[in-house]
């Protein structure tokens, strides 16, 4: 993501700066990140983005994925700006809700996820309290690294499509 951003050469010049100041940089805490990144049909109004957002709780999948608070999940959806989701509480009636005033009602959905343990159970979870939205959720499970290929293919055939990976993959 840093890369897609265009911000190598701030975090490399914050890294000279810590050098500089006889920070051992090399001993600073790698800091693990996982992506969900969404777009097409309903997921391009901000409302439903939202709301899928806010039907799960993220701050306790990176917790049981990073426990010792070390990494993040950053969400990228529709056109809003890339958001850390581990911040924000998980709200299942204002989720209800914002689905309730974008006229768009239930929606079909492919969650496109790579299959490692973490996030086949992140996944499983996400699906469940979607499909609790009334959100029609079709998992597609993909060898990791294929995920990326797998949602832009979907996105490209018109499909509102999710997609979790480890990783900055955005």
């Amino acid at each position: 993501m840093v890369r897609q951003l265009g911000l190598e050469a701030t975090f490399a010049a914050v890294l000279s700066r810590a050098a500089g100041d006889k920070v051992d940089v090399a001993a600073l805490p790698t800091h693990p990140v996982m992506t969900v990144r969404g777009r097409g049909g309903p997921l391009d109004d901000i409302r439903a983005q939202d709301a899928v957002l806010l039907s799960m709780d993220w701050a306790g999948a990176a917790k049981a994925q990073f426990p010792a608070g070390d990494g993040t999940i950053v969400a990228t959806i529709g056109s809003a700006a890339p958001q850390d989701v581990t911040l924000q509480p998980a709200d299942f009636a204002k989720a209800v809700e914002l689905l309730k005033v974008t006229n768009v009602g239930s929606f079909d959905v492919r969650l496109v996820v790579e299959k490692t343990d973490p996030l086949l159970l992140i996944s499983r979870e996400w699906a469940s309290r979607m499909h609790e939205l009334g959100l029609a959720v079709e998992v597609q499970t993909v060898d990791p690294g294929s995920g990326g290929a797998t949602y832009d293919d979907d996105v490209a055939s018109g499909v509102p499509a999710l997609w979790l990976a480890e990783g900055a993959g955005l």
